[in-house]
Parts: C-alpha cells; structure tokens; sequence
C-alpha cells in the first residue's frame, strides 16, 4: 500500500537540503542571454569622410559611437522612397566590413551547441533596405551587399577593449509567432532549459533578462554604448499573470518591464528555466513574451537538442513534491513491470545504507563534540543528506520501434524486450486445418477471416496472396497473420496505408487479444476483423506451458462521442493523432491540427504530448491547456474542444 502524498512529501521535506535563495539561478541564465546586432553594409565613401577618430576607434574597438550621419539616407528598394538619415548613429566593424547599426536585441542559448532563439525581426536579412551616401558633389555611394543586413551576436572577452562580433546563421524563421532559431559556429553557449508551463500559474515571480537600451538605435541621438557591461543582460522583475492567445501564438502576460532592446530574450521562473521569449508587445496594459511551448515544434521539426525541467519552480516544498512525483512514477511502473521492484528495492537498500553511514556520523561527531572543552552546549550543525534532484524526463516523444527510422532520437529501453516468436514454415495451401482461429467481419466485402494453425498467411490486393481484398487503398501484400499456441499475431508488410489495431497504426509483429480489432488502412469502411471470444472453427484446445507476454497496448483513450475512433497505445514507441491521414490514429475534425499530438508509454506512464496544434490540447478542463503532460487513469483528454473528447483508461 503506498503512503498518503503528504506523507511522501514530508519524508521528502526531512531527507532534503535547505534551498538556496533563487536568485543566484537566474542570474546564472543571465549569462547565456546575449545582445544581438543588426547592421547594414556601409557605403566606403561615407566612411572615408568621417572623422579620423571614429576610424581609428573602428580599428580598435570595432566600433564608433556617435558618428555624424551626415549625407546617410536608407533607400527603400521596393518603393523606391529615400529616406535621410539625421543626427548620429553608431557603426561597427567586421572582418574589414563596416556597418551602420540599424536594430539592437537579445537572443539566448537553447542547446550547449550554439544555438540561440530570438524574435524573427532580429533574425531577417532586410533586402529591401540599402544604406546611401551622396557626397557634397551629389554622388551617390550605394553600400556592398546590395544592402542586405546581417546579425552577429556580441561578446567581450576578458583580454581585450574590442568586441567580438559572431556572425550568424538563420536556422528557422516563423513571422507568424515572431520567433527565430539561429546558429553562431564560433559562440559557446550552455543552453537554458525550457520550463514546464503546466505549473506555472498567476502571481508566479518572474525575470525578462536581455539586454539594456533601444531597439533602435537610430532614434536618439545619444552613443549607444554609455555601460562597461554593456553585453551583459539585465534582468527586471514581475509577476506572471495568465496565458492568453493572439492570432493563433499563445502568449504570457506578466508585469516584468522589457524595454527596446530586451526583445529576444528570456522570460524565466524563479529557477532559471525558460517560460517565453520576450517581445515588444503590450496586451491590455501588460507586458508579453511568446510561450515556449510555440518553440517546441521548431526545435523538434530541425532536430535541435534543448532540454525541458519536468517539475514545479519553487522553494523547497515544491522539490519535495517534484521528489514525490518522481517516486510515485518509478512505483507505478514497478505495478506494470515485474523487473521494476529490482529498481524500487535498489533505491530502498541505498536510502537504508544513507541512512546508516548519516547516524554513524552524528554518531561521531556527538562523541568527538563530548571530548572538547566543557561549556555550554551548543546545538549540532546538522544537514541531511541530500536527495539528488529529479531526474529531467527528454523533451522529446521517444522514437517508435526500429522499423520508423525517422524519429530523430531515440531514450533508452525501459522494458524488457519481447521477440514476438518466429512465424511457422508454410504448409501447403490444400490442407486442411482443424484449429484455424476465424476473425470475424466488420465492415468490408469479407464475413470471416481464417488464420490456420500451421502456416503463415498473407493477406493483400495481390492475385497470389491467400486471401485477396480487391481495393485499391490496401497494398499489394498488404499484412501477414499466424499462430502460436492458439495466438494471433499480425504483422504489417510495409503497406503504404498502414495496418491498425483498435485504432493504433502497427509497427512490428502484433498479438491480437480476445475483442481486439484488425483494421486494413485509416478507413474503418475498407477492412475490419475483430477476434471473438471463441472461434467457430477452434473447438480442439491445445495445453501449452504459459508463456511470458508483454501486453502490445497498456492503455487506450476512450472516446466520448460516437464519430471518434478509440486509441490505443503501445507499451512501446508512440503514436500520432491529428487530421492528416498519415497519423497513426486520424481524427476527422475541423478544428484538430494536421500533426495535432502524441502519446507515449514510459516506464508505464502514460504521457501526452501536444507537436504544435493550432487549438490545443487540454486535460479535465478546457481551461487547462498542456503542452507535455503524465496521464492518469480517469482523466479526460480534450483534442481542440469539448467534441473531441476522450476518457483515459488503463489495461
């Protein structure tokens, strides 16, 4: 019998540290949040004319503030309108190239790889706009790159006054969520980790880090670099609000003040772990960043590694709770899988060999403490020892088994593996089989559908299959199916609309249990069998010793409304669920995203996973919308809104 929750959380809450103040983790993400540039490519006759100060501190510091524009104008090249340039401006250098400084951000890291996420203002290359001189004598002076910007992100090394400049490559691009992924080959980075939103809630602390200043630097007339730390971020404070929605993006609203050129950088918790990127954007008065869940199709679609925190922020109650959840998990796994308890009773044996080597130790320092000097007694410094942190879950939906190569990774078994057996040797077509098992009919031009005992069938459109279904939709060899000690087993054979089992698309050798249904291609209409309680054609029992069976689908989402398919999930692998036919379970629903989520099985936790939809996914309520989330037996599962509704059951 397991313990009360509170009960775990107070065990939890003995055995743990104290906490550290918060603090010091977000001013550690501040260090991976940058300042990022935009420039464009100068005219060499506006350079020649400046001042031989501000060159000189372009060959110095790779940059001059404070330069005059006089005679600069941008030419818009789609319009054809000149716009004149006035006051001062700042330019920067690179690789012999000089720039005029026309926007200023912030980005930061998301993988330890050099990739950096930032607003997709920042990460465009502004081909309409061209930098232009014209001289006293009324020449123009076009500027090379045929005005196209480029973005560097900035750094100061320890060892020198100038600024290094690191060019960058545009990975990914979304105008719709303001959202870009880019790339700097030369930049170190150590990626923050993505926060889970799902217990985030209103009047939560929050940071906006990025860096200080405007986002246009053209606007004032002031030198745009006026602090030593000009590339460190800063970081304001607020109060998270709510989540809301603006044409599609899900969006925070808090009240961290973000000014200009913060945009592009890092909504944070308390702990350091990303819940937005921030934008120039007020909704009703309050301040906005773009949720990090908009980001995770990005990541996931150009196989970027970031990492996701599984847990709440918090003090350290809601460690004792991340604690609990974690143990409540490996138990419930140990429910569903024999080899489970060896982890549960290892964990036990070394919490009980802790617990020992910590009493010794009092032990001792208690008698070391009896032999000093007499005086008054002085309470024991005493500090538990420490509970490792929990472990952080993928942020990615595991792969399915090896025969779908496209998933781009792959956790580690957590399951036994079980070989399905190996299909009989064909027996000749004319004999005749006493203990065939017959599928019965469901939709479809077949009645019955007959698995004999001592061969493999296959069954397709193909004139030489041994059974042929005529329709176009179904492969040529479509399926095979056989028997082992009375067991149906089904395996797809590449077909190009796939084979289903209660709703689930199949990837490897599968056994059908008594009710399951067999479904040829996402059209329930084509072919369906559904394997009775007792086959008319099975009356000779066969007593074999029991053999060792891992169930194919340990959980299924039952659907609520009559038009829905049910869905079964694997114990390995996962599934897809969305609109579009290449899903594993297709949802016919206007408002259900093409690619709209997944399902995986881990450790025996059911895990729902929602890949971008553009209408959501949600948990118990329609209020609740998740983006990565555990399951539970009871829960009900909205796909979009309240008609595609599911309620979660466990085999």
């Amino acid at each position: 019998m397991t313990p009360p929750r509170s009960t775990l959380i107070a065990l939890a809450l003995i055995a743990m540290p104290l906490a550290a103040a918060p603090l010091p983790d977000v001013q550690q993400a501040s260090q991976s949040v940058y300042r990022i540039w935009l420039g464009i490519p100068l005219p060499t006759g506006f350079v020649k004319q400046t001042d031989g100060s501000h060159i000189q501190s372009l060959q110095t510091q790779a940059f001059a503030e404070q330069v005059p524009l006089k005679g600069m104008s941008l030419l818009n090249k789609k319009s054809g309108k000149l716009k004149p340039l006035s006051g001062e401006g700042m330019l920067f250098q690179h690789n012999g190239k000089n720039y005029l400084l026309v926007a200023n951000g912030s980005a930061y890291a998301v993988s330890d790889k050099g990739h950096l996420v930032t607003n997709a203002k920042l990460a465009d290359n502004v081909g309409d706009t061209q930098a232009v001189f014209v001289d006293e004598t009324g020449l123009r002076d076009m500027g090379d790159n045929g005005g196209k910007a480029e973005a560097f992100i900035l750094t100061k090394p320890a060892d020198t006054s100038a600024f290094k400049l690191h060019p960058i490559k545009q990975i990914v691009r979304d105008v719709k969520t303001d959202l870009a992924v880019i790339y700097a080959e030369s930049l170190p980075t150590k990626g923050l980790k993505l926060a889970d939103s799902q217990f985030a809630k209103s009047a939560d602390l929050v940071f906006a880090l990025g860096a200080e200043g405007a986002f246009d630097p053209l606007s004032g007339k002031q030198g745009a670099i006026d602090r030593v730390d000009y590339t460190a971020a800063i970081a304001s404070e607020g109060k998270l609000d709510k989540r809301v929605k603006q044409k599609e993006t899900s969006l925070w609203l808090h009240s961290a003040p973000i000014s200009g050129s913060q945009t592009g950088g890092a909504l944070v918790n308390q702990c350091g772990q990303v819940l937005g990127t921030n934008q120039l954007n007020e909704v009703n008065g309050a301040f906005a960043a773009i949720d990090a869940g908009e980001l995770l199709p990005m990541l996931r679609k150009h196989s970027i590694p970031f990492q996701t925190f599984q847990g709440r922020c918090g003090n350290i109650l809601a460690k004792a709770e991340n604690a609990v959840d974690k143990a409540e998990a490996v138990l419930r796994s140990a429910e569903h899988n024999p080899r489970g308890w060896l982890s549960v009773l290892g964990l036990g044996v070394l919490g009980l060999v802790a617990a020992v080597i910590a009493w010794k130790a009092l032990a001792w320092t208690l008698r070391q403490r009896r032999q000093t000097v007499r005086g008054t007694p002085q309470a024991a410094n005493r500090q538990p020892a420490p509970v490792a942190p929990p472990v952080q879950q993928p942020n990615y939906a595991p792969n399915p088994p090896a025969q779908n190569p496209a998933a781009a990774y792959t956790p580690p078994p957590v399951q036994p593996t079980y070989v399905p057996p190996t299909p009989p040797v064909a027996a000749p077509k004319t004999s005749y089989d006493h203990l065939a098992i017959v599928l019965q009919g469901v939709s479809g031009s077949l009645n019955a559908l007959a698995v004999p005992s001592n061969r493999v069938i296959t069954v397709g459109r193909a004139a030489d299959c041994d059974v042929v279904l005529p329709n176009p939709q179904i492969s040529g060899k479509h399926l095979k199916l056989w028997q082992d000690n009375g067991a149906v087993w089904v395996q797809d054979l590449n077909s190009s609309n796939g084979t289903f089992v209660n709703g689930a698309k199949i990837h490897a050798a599968t056994r059908l249990m008594v009710g399951d249904v067999l479904q040829f291609t996402s059209d329930v209409n084509i072919a369906r069998f559904r394997l009775p309680e007792m086959s008319a054609a099975a009356h000779t029992v066969v007593h074999t010793p029991p053999t060792i069976h891992i169930p194919t689908h340990t959980w299924h989402l039952k659907p609520m409304q009559q038009d829905l398919p049910p869905i079964a999930v694997p114990a390995q692998g996962r599934i897809a669920i969305g609109q579009a036919s290449d899903n594993d379970v297709v949802i016919a629903n206007q408002y259900v995203s093409r690619k709209h989520a997944h399902l995986r099985v881990e450790n025996g936790v059911l895990w729902l996973i929602d890949v971008g939809s553009k209408n959501g996914t949600f948990v118990d309520s329609l209020s609740n919308r998740v983006q990565e989330t555990p399951l539970q037996t009871g829960q009900t599962v909205y796909f979009a809104n309240q008609s595609v509704q599911y309620r979660v059951e466990k085999v």
